[in-house]
């Protein structure tokens, strides 16, 4: 992928063009179960809103994570999830503006639900296609697959021929090109490509999604990164 990332400031002089990609970047060095502190069950009140069923707990920044380490936990019960999404959906898909997402993620185990990607507003994301998203999602198996869609065209989920391994980092990685296909990578490598449902004139944020097939499930993610070309 070579989208490039600046987190220098704008240094264009007034009346110049400013150029400098939109960057959210979260390593997770901060964060607790102060409701409204980072992560909150009431829209707009943190930063993430947080959409849980009962027996799930607002995600925490771990103990002793190296370099930051967020992690949810869902209740046992099976179809019981947490869901996360970054307020304001702000970064806008359109033609001739390249946007990438990267995050870097474990899971405890290969039989759980997730989806992991960018989105418009959803609560209930891996149960309820929203209508316009990008994502990577398990579904009950370690067959990592991608999924992405458009005015309400719903889950189209597709191998990507890659797997998880329990309790092992993976890197996951999408790109839109500007040019109507998104390029989806895991640990690097690209593995599938597509132009199918691609949402371009929507607003979207940052979304994670975990849900239990009868056993309580964990998701570690060591930081999200989303670039938008202004």
């Amino acid at each position: 992928m070579s989208l490039s990332i600046p987190f220098l400031p704008p240094v264009s002089a007034p009346g110049e063009t400013l150029n400098m990609s939109v960057v959210y970047f979260d390593d997770f060095l901060t964060g607790c179960t102060e409701d409204g502190h980072k992560f909150s069950t009431t829209a707009d009140k943190g930063d993430w809103l947080v959409s849980v069923d009962a027996g799930g707990t607002n995600p925490i920044v771990t103990d002793n994570g190296d370099g930051g380490v967020l992690q949810i936990v869902t209740d046992g019960d099976d179809g019981d999830r947490t869901n996360c999404q970054l307020n304001g959906e702000s970064f806008y898909l359109q033609s001739g503006r390249r946007c990438s997402f990267r995050t870097r993620c474990k899971f405890t185990n290969t039989t759980q639900d997730a989806l992991i990607g960018l989105s418009v507003n959803s609560t209930d994301a891996h149960a309820t296609a929203p209508s316009d998203y990008i994502a990577f999602t398990l579904n009950a198996d370690a067959d990592i697959d991608y999924s992405v869609a458009t005015g309400s065209s719903g889950h189209n989920h597709t191998d990507t021929g890659a797997d998880i391994a329990a309790a092992t980092w993976v890197e996951l990685a999408f790109e839109y090109d500007g040019n109507g296909r998104v390029t989806f990578y895991v640990d690097g490598n690209k593995k599938a490509s597509t132009t199918s449902n691609v949402p371009e004139g929507a607003y979207l944020s940052p979304i994670f999604t975990i849900e239990s097939n009868g056993a309580t499930e964990t998701v570690d993610i060591d930081y999200i990164l989303v670039v938008n070309e202004r």
